[in-house]
């Protein structure tokens, strides 16, 4: 029962968080993923807290926190590397996160492979938006 009562609570956590990201409403938003990582956590439910802690990321970006998005970033990179071993979406979505926060702690060079990496699945899968700014980013060698 237990069990249940924490995945419930996490997908709440998740549901309230995307209605607050919709809403811009960032700071929300960042502290709802954080609750549903941390019950996603506890229970051992590792798509969703890829999943939260991806999106925890992005808000924290929003909210001019680049090193904590960083630290859920590079978590959520680890979890997709161990649950989805095809490397898609969440894989290029979450890699894109990971060169923004490094980026905006100083480390632009060191982003270079995250947006590399980023690129070539969304290349691979067709999201021409996804290539473009990943372009955008990248510097000649």
């Amino acid at each position: 029962m237990l069990r249940n009562m924490t995945a419930d609570s996490a997908m709440e956590h998740i549901e309230q968080a995307r209605e607050a990201l919709a809403a811009e409403d960032f700071a929300r938003a960042h502290a709802g993923f954080r609750k549903a990582a941390a019950h996603a956590r506890q229970d051992d439910r590792r798509p969703e807290l890829a999943y939260a802690l991806r999106h925890s990321a992005l808000s924290a970006l929003e909210c001019g926190e680049a090193q904590a998005a960083l630290a859920d970033a590079t978590e959520a990179a680890s979890i997709y590397a161990d649950i989805e071993p095809e490397r898609g979406l969440n894989h290029a979505n979450t890699r894109r996160l990971i060169a923004l926060a490094k980026e905006g702690i100083g480390r632009a060079e060191d982003a270079q492979r995250d947006w590399q990496a980023a690129r070539a699945i969304y290349s691979a899968t067709g999201i021409t938006a996804g290539v473009e700014e990943c372009d955008a980013h990248l510097k000649p060698a």
